[in-house]
């Protein structure tokens, strides 16, 4: 990712004006977590309660994972090449859309094989948190503010909505998670709108002058002209470009950035590929997959055993959940800082170790005992902000600005949708046999080694582009 460097006193003035807009992103990201706390944290609850088994349940997870693999590769073309906020909103909707033609399927009883069509047709239009990231990606362009102090807002939501909505579960029933959805995921396209509409306020040009940057593509990778490093007065470590920014005259408001070129769909996959071919991106693809497959146990498989073993309450398992996502609030918050210092290679790392560690712990626990998941819970955070910082990052320092949204939709896929949907279906059914603890202590054992494997795999650099320090 490159941000743009102050030349000038005015130009401070309008990355300082840059920085007040940046409560759009701050807004969409914390509205975006909260419309899906409910039925991503209490879904699989609700179609338990609908008759299905915990394998049924992995079984259509992992069937609306797999319909991603296919449909979010379109929706990040389509993003790059027409609008962005477009196709957000048009996400959005038919997401919504498309829930409750869920929770119709429950309500009259519909048989297995209609809800795995519902459930592959769900996932497959269902794009919505690598359009918002890609969103968020380019309004930190020609700031001050890096990603990681975006996303800590959609932690922040996660947390509080997860708490607050396991009261609510608690109260009023599963019902009442749909309604939440729905009023949330209109709020969430309100803001897009408005975003939308200042775009093209700065795409007119309404007077002013705006700070030049430069733009990254492959040329910059090939000749190694991008690292990170810390500019000089600045409190906030980010990329950089070798190349120091000179401000531009031109007809743009006070908060613009640079405009996004647009591309056609055949150049957009063409930079794609391109990408790709770039040396270490297959080694840190690698560590966002492993773990997507080990976390589906965090995840999905903890709560299972927090309702169906422990026998504990709802409002404890969003309290489980508060306590996992607030832990990651100050990994984000210093993520551009942890980045510059110690590097994308020692997060990717550090994620997978705790990640280990926090398995093998919560391997022990017992009925009992089982009031100690809190404290554990806080390396769940601090794990899953360390890896998804670094390969956010990682995967937009190497990909031109035209490509924003396909760029973020690899990482989704590498973690979320091959990563999770592969983990929900191997880890339901061994949860299924063999019980909550033996998945534990082979998805730690699976975790280490991998990291084992590939430790002197990671390049010092990532190809010959200079993205991290070595560490």
């Amino acid at each position: 990712m490159v941000y743009s460097e102050p030349s000038n006193d005015a130009a401070v003035t309008k990355i300082r004006c840059t920085n007040d807009w940046l409560i759009l992103p701050k807004g969409l990201a914390f509205f975006t977590a909260l419309s899906g706390v409910g039925w991503n944290r209490f879904g699989v609850f609700y179609l338990l309660d609908a008759g299905l088994s915990p394998a049924d349940v992995g079984f259509l997870k992992t069937l609306g994972f797999f319909s991603k693999v296919v449909a979010q590769p379109l929706w990040g073309i389509i993003a790059d090449s027409t609008s962005l906020r477009s196709a957000l909103i048009l996400s959005f909707t038919i997401s919504a859309v498309s829930l409750e033609i869920v929770r119709q399927g429950v309500n009259h009883h519909w048989p297995f094989y209609i809800f795995c069509f519902i459930r592959m047709l769900r996932g497959a239009m269902n794009a919505v948190s690598p359009l918002v990231d890609a969103i968020i990606v380019e309004e930190v362009r020609g700031s001050t503010e890096g990603y990681g102090k975006q996303k800590l807002y959609s932690s922040a939501a996660w947390g509080i909505g997860a708490f607050m909505m396991g009261g609510v579960v608690d109260r009023f029933g599963l019902e009442s998670i749909f309604l939440q959805t729905y009023v949330l995921s209109a709020v969430c396209v309100v803001l897009v709108y408005w975003m939308s509409r200042r775009q093209e306020g700065k795409d007119k040009g309404v007077g002013g002058s705006t700070v030049g940057t430069r733009d990254v593509g492959m040329e910059d990778l090939e000749s190694g002209d991008i690292h990170i490093r810390k500019r000089k007065g600045q409190q906030d470590d980010t990329f950089a470009a070798d190349e120091t920014a000179t401000p531009e005259k031109g007809n743009a408001p006070p908060f613009a950035k640079r405009h996004k070129p647009r591309s056609s769909p055949i150049q957009v996959l063409y930079s794609v590929l391109s990408m790709l071919k770039l040396p270490g991106l297959s080694v840190v693809a690698m560590q966002i997959f492993s773990l997507g497959f080990v976390m589906v146990l965090a995840d999905s498989i903890l709560y299972l055993q927090i309702e169906q073993e422990w026998k504990l309450s709802r409002q404890f398992n969003g309290l489980t959940t508060t306590v996992s996502v607030l832990s990651a609030l100050p990994s984000y918050f210093f993520s551009e800082r942890t980045l510059v210092k110690r590097g994308a290679i020692f997060m990717f790392r550090f994620a997978q170790i705790t990640t280990c560690i926090r398995l093998l712990l919560t391997a022990t626990l017992t009925k009992s005992t089982s009031f100690w998941i809190l404290p554990m819970q806080l390396l769940h955070g601090i794990s899953f902000s360390m890896n998804w910082t670094a390969a956010t990052e990682v995967f937009q320092a190497a990909s031109p600005s035209s490509i924003t949204a396909s760029a973020q939709v690899i990482v989704t896929q590498l973690y979320f949708t091959l990563g999770q949907g592969l983990g929900y279906l191997f880890w339901s059914n061994m949860y299924t046999s063999y019980g909550a603890s033996p998945a534990y202590c082979l998805g730690s054992f699976l975790l280490a080694v991998n990291l084992s494997a590939t430790w002197r795999l990671f390049p010092e650099r990532l190809g010959s582009a200079r993205l991290y320090p070595t560490v």
